[in-house]
């Protein structure tokens, strides 16, 4: 195992320490880990990081789960009975770890493949994750591109809408993985799949924050041949 990639796993038993510290007391939170409260407060403040063992150890007993459960807490539903995820996609600190945890479940792609607005915020830090570029289709065409792929689609409710996306940015036989902040329908991920396949690459994964509809992620699954997740089912 390279520097790197200990440096990236002792960040990641840091920021769980972290996360455990919020709900917790240095007291009990040494009672649970069995690390002294002053070595916690030195990993949390970040004046120190554990050794590659040590991490190891703090990610098998307290890593699993912990991202989900944190994740969940933040659903929550308007008014209107309509889910309200805000308190998700705007969180950095938890996509972070939501991409750092996913990331592992797919193979690297060429591109990670969106649909603007909601879908940007974890596509970007899965991006980021394998380091490739993160490209999104929208509704509106971009100024100053003149060539456009386009993908029309009525909704059930009757509803058209128009995406597009410039031409060229996703290229014959690259391997692209479509992230995107929500399942309902699957109408929306029907559309970023329609438009992958027009240029003939290839789609690796799919991935969804939240599914609100297990019927619509069955329908995904038949409709593609490849790793579909949704990280939390609501």
């Amino acid at each position: 195992m390279n520097r790197i990639s200990d440096i990236e796993k002792e960040l990641e038993a840091v920021e769980i320490l972290r996360t455990l510290k919020r709900h917790s007391t240095y007291k009990s939170l040494s009672s649970l880990t069995g690390l002294s409260e002053v070595t916690l407060s030195r990993y949390v403040e970040g004046h120190v990081l554990p050794t590659r063992k040590r991490a190891e150890k703090i990610i098998k007993s307290f890593g699993k789960g912990m991202i989900k459960k944190e994740t969940r807490k933040l659903v929550k539903f308007g008014k209107t009975g309509l889910l309200d995820n805000t308190n998700i996609i705007f969180n950095t600190s938890l996509l972070k770890k939501v991409s750092r945890e996913v990331s592992k479940v797919f193979s690297k792609p060429d591109k990670v493949f969106t649909l603007a607005v909601d879908g940007i915020p974890i596509a970007v830090h899965m991006a980021n994750r394998y380091n490739v570029p993160c490209v999104y289709a929208k509704k509106d065409k971009e100024i100053g591109v003149d060539n456009f792929l386009h993908q029309s689609h009525v909704f059930k409710s009757g509803v058209s809408m128009d995406y597009f996306l410039p031409v060229g940015i996703l290229k014959k036989n690259e391997k692209i993985l479509i992230v995107d902040d929500m399942i309902r329908s699957g109408e929306t991920l029907k559309v970023l799949i329609n438009m992958v396949r027009k240029t003939k690459a290839k789609i690796i994964g799919i991935f969804v924050l939240l599914c609100l509809s297990k019927r619509g992620l069955r329908k995904i699954k038949k409709m593609v041949d490849c790793p579909v997740e949704a990280y939390i089912i609501v």
